[in-house]
């Protein structure tokens, strides 16, 4: 059953934050932002829903999305399929910024942390015979609960206050929640070297 204060918590923190997003999507220079927020304004502020494929990302991002799928293939060298999870992202990241709050802000220093809150966790395939990978997936917001909203059931409303980060967090979780997203088809010629 809802309960009528996380309700009407969600929706105030949902329009609040679109109504920031939109304004800082009007102004902001995306072109030296990390994928993750370039990805998060063009979907929220620009209400864009075209698949989102390797030519969102990098040279550098790219390259980090292949280290992943190359650390995780090294596991089991001719599975034809693979899944990254959010721990494989561990190996590369160090515990101090292993969480999902960090990674927003840390995009442009650790691309890992950027990788992982843009694609997150994804599935992957590879073509045995040109080492090509794809990856196809959906860009939405895992259910996660608010600390936030947690504590307006107890009236701790201070201590718990939202960061811009957990708001923006919220608001995709609204707007598109598990399964409901953008598409996403990469492709990366020859990325295992085969």
């Amino acid at each position: 059953m809802a309960n009528p204060i996380d309700d009407f918590f969600k929706m105030l923190a949902n329009q609040i934050t679109g109504a920031g997003v939109q304004a800082y999507g009007a102004v902001a220079d995306r072109s030296q932002m990390p994928s993750n927020k370039r990805i998060y304004l063009e979907t929220f502020a620009d209400k864009q829903m075209n698949p989102i494929t390797e030519k969102n990302f990098t040279e550098a991002e790219l390259k980090t999305i292949g280290e992943l799928v190359r650390a995780k293939q090294m596991a089991n060298p001719n599975a034809p399929t693979g899944y990254i999870q959010y721990k494989d992202y561990a190996n590369f990241v160090p515990s101090a910024q292993n969480s999902m709050a960090a990674g927003v802000g840390a995009g442009a220093a650790n691309p890992y942390e950027n990788i992982r809150t843009t694609l997150g966790q994804f599935n992957y395939a590879v073509d045995p015979k040109t080492g090509n990978v794809s990856i196809k997936d959906t860009y939405d917001f895992n259910p996660l609960k608010s600390k936030v909203q947690q504590s307006m059931s107890t009236g701790d409303y201070i201590a718990n206050a939202p960061s811009l980060y957990g708001l923006a967090r919220m608001y995709g979780e609204a707007m598109m929640p598990q399964g409901k997203g953008r598409q996403v088809q990469i492709q990366i010629p020859g990325l295992l070297g085969r």
